[in-house]
C-alpha cells in the first residue's frame, strides 16, 4: 500500500487534518517569500507553565491494552512506563542536531523552507489545542511553545544542511539524519474503504482474530499491491513468489475478483509480505496489527517506530529477506517446517506492536515527547505577532490564519493570509 500523498503540490485540508490531528493546532502554510505568512490561532492567554506532565502514582501502574490502548491522555510518567523504547528516533534526531548545528540548536532560519509542495509551517502556542495528543491533556498549557515545518509527501525532503524538517520517514543513510520523523496520517485514518480509520481497522482486526488461533490461518504468504508504486522491489517479490504453493502474491487489479482485500483480511493468513512504496509504506503498521508473521525486504526508509523491529535472535518479531527476495523461498520453507517458531515470531509481533507500540495511546505519547524534545534545542521563541522585522513591515498583525478557519474554508491562503 502506498502512503497516498506523493505528487501533491497543494495541501488539501483533509490531508492536513490527518497527520496533525495527533496534536497540532496552529497550522501555517509555507510561502515562497522569506517572511512566511502562516495560518494561525486565536489569541492565547499569556502564561508561563512548567510543561512537565507527570503523575506520582505511575510507579504503581502498568499498561493494559484493553483499558489503556485508546487513552490519549496518559501522563508522561505513564508514557515512560508503557512505552520505554518508543522514543529512540526522537533521541537520535536531538543528538544529531546538538552535534551538527551551530551552537547545537535549531534556528528560525532552519525551518524557513519551501519547495512548492505539500509543506506546512506549524506552531503550538500556549496550549491552544486542536485534537488528540494535545486535547486529551488535562491542561494543554503544560506543552511548550514550538514552531517547525512539516513535509506531508511520501518522499519528504531531507533536511540536511539546508534546514530541519518533520517528515513521515527518513532515508536510512546520512541523507535523512537531519529529519525529525513523526507518526503518519494513517494513525488517524486512511482514505480508502479497504482500510478506513485506524480505530475502525483495529476493531475489525479484533473480530477477525476471534475466528480462530494462529494454527487455523491460511498457510500462505499474502500480498496485493500496485505495480507502479514500488518499482523494482515489488516486481522482484512477484517473481520470487510466482507459482509457489505457499504463495498468494498478486498485483492488485481493480475490479478483478479476489484481487482486492480488506486490510483486516490480511490477518487471515499466517504470513504477509511488506514492500516499500515510493519511499516508506504505511502498510507495515497494518500488517503488524495481525497475529501473523510479517516478511519484509531490507528497508531503505525508517518510520518513527522502526527501531523496535527485531529481525533475528530471541526477540525476533519480523522476518527479513534480501531486497531482491533471493532468499524468500528458503525463509518460507523454514517457517512452514517450523510452525512453533513462526507462531512465536507472530506472538512477539502482537505483544510489541499491536498491543503496545502501535496503539493510539503510544502515538499520542510520541507526539508529546517530540514536542518537548524539539523545545529543548529550539534556539528561538515562536512569535504569534509580527514584530517589524524584514518582510513584516507595517502595522502589527497576527502571523497567519487559524486552523479552524483554514479547515472550514479549504482556502489556499498563500501570500494573502489576512492581517
Amino acid at each position: 500500500m502506498k502512503a497516498a500523498l506523493s505528487g501533491l503540490g497543494k495541501v488539501q485540508p483533509w490531508l492536513v487534518a490527518l497527520p496533525i490531528a495527533a496534536g497540532m493546532f496552529i497550522i501555517w502554510q509555507l510561502l515562497r517569500v522569506e517572511s512566511m505568512r502562516p495560518i494561525l490561532a486565536t489569541c492565547p492567554p499569556q502564561h508561563n507553565y512548567d510543561y512537565a506532565f507527570s503523575d506520582a502514582h505511575a510507579t504503581n501502574w502498568t499498561f493494559d491494552v484493553a483499558r489503556d490502548g485508546r487513552n490519549l491522555g496518559l501522563t508522561d510518567d505513564h508514557c515512560d512506563a508503557a512505552f520505554p523504547d518508543l522514543y529512540q528516533e526522537i533521541d537520535r534526531a536531538k543528538t544529531w542536531h546538538k552535534a551538527n548545528k551551530p551552537r547545537g540548536v535549531i534556528t528560525e532560519e532552519d525551518i524557513n523552507q519551501y519547495d512548492d509542495r505539500a509543506q506546512l509551517r506549524v506552531m503550538i502556542y500556549e496550549g491552544q489545542a486542536m485534537y488528540r495528543a494535545i486535547a486529551a491533556m488535562p491542561n494543554p498549557h503544560l506543552l511548550p511553545n514550538i514552531e517547525f515545518t512539516i513535509d506531508t509527501h511520501d518522499d519528504g525532503r531531507d533536511g540536511g544542511p539546508r534546514g530541519t524538517i518533520w517528515t513521515y520517514c527518513r532515508h536510512s543513510d546520512a541523507r535523512g539524519e537531519a529529519n525529525w520523523v513523526m507518526p503518519d496520517f494513517g494513525f488517524w485514518s486512511f482514505p480508502t474503504d479497504t482500510v478506513g480509520s485506524y480505530n475502525e481497522f483495529r476493531s475489525k482486526v479484533k473480530l477477525t482474530e476471534e475466528e480462530g488461533d494462529y494454527s487455523s490461518k491460511i498457510d500462505r504468504i499474502f500480498w496485493r499491491g500496485q505495480e507502479g508504486n514500488g518499482g523494482e522491489v515489488r516486481r522482484m517479490l512477484i517473481q520470487a513468489a510466482e507459482d509457489k504453493p505457499w504463495s498468494d502474491v498478486q498485483w492488485l487489479t481493480w475490479g478483478a475478483e479476489g484481487s482486492i482485500a480488506q486490510m483486516h483480511d490480511h490477518c487471515r493468513y499466517k504470513y504477509t509480505a511488506h514492500t516499500e512504496g515510493v519511499t516508506w509504506s504505511g502498510r507495515l503498521r497494518y500488517l503488524q496489527n495481525c497475529n501473523n508473521v510479517v516478511i519484509t525486504h531490507k528497508l531503505d526508509y525508517f518510520a518513527h517506530y522502526y527501531p523496535l523491529i527485531v529481525t533475528s535472535g530471541p526477540n525476533q518479531n519480523i522476518v527479513e529477506v534480501e531486497r531482491d527476495y533471493s532468499d524468500l523461498q528458503e525463509k518460507m520453507e523454514s517457517l512452514i517446517n517450523n510452525p512453533e517458531m513462526a507462531q512465536q515470531i507472530a506472538a512477539r509481533s502482537v505483544d510489541v506492536f499491536r498491543d503496545r507500540y502501535l496503539t493510539p495511546a503510544a502515538e499520542a505519547c510520541y507526539w508529546r515527547r517530540m514536542f518537548r524534545t524539539w523545545k529543548e534545542i529550539q534556539g528561538f521563541e515562536p512569535r504569534i505577532w509580527t514584530d517589524g522585522r524584514p518582510g513584516e513591515e507595517g502595522p502589527r498583525r497576527w502571523r497567519g490564519v487559524s486552523w479552524e478557519q483554514y479547515s472550514v474554508t479549504g482556502k489556499d491562503w498563500g501570500t494573502n493570509a489576512p492581517a
